[in-house]
């Protein structure tokens, strides 16, 4: 978990001009999430930039690693 926490420090949300962001919506920020100009986000979204790694069947999905990718929400999403 000693590099998950380094990610949580090190990462942050870049956002341009009018983002708009629905009731109860959910961004994990543990990589970099960059919002461009006139997105709307809905209500109860989750936008996540990390997820398991599925690879070793030996261990429940949720005790295995982590792997982690920048989220990009492009212009007049």
């Amino acid at each position: 978990m000693k590099q998950e926490m380094l990610k949580k420090v090190l990462s942050k949300i870049t956002r341009t001009l009018t983002p708009q962001y629905g009731d109860f919506t959910i961004i994990d920020v543990i990589d970099n999430v960059v919002i461009g100009s006139e997105v709307a986000i809905g209500p109860n979204c989750a936008i996540y930039t990390q997820d398991h790694i599925y690879s070793n069947t030996d261990v429940p999905s949720w005790k295995g690693d982590l792997k982690f990718k920048e989220v990009v929400i492009e212009n007049g999403a």
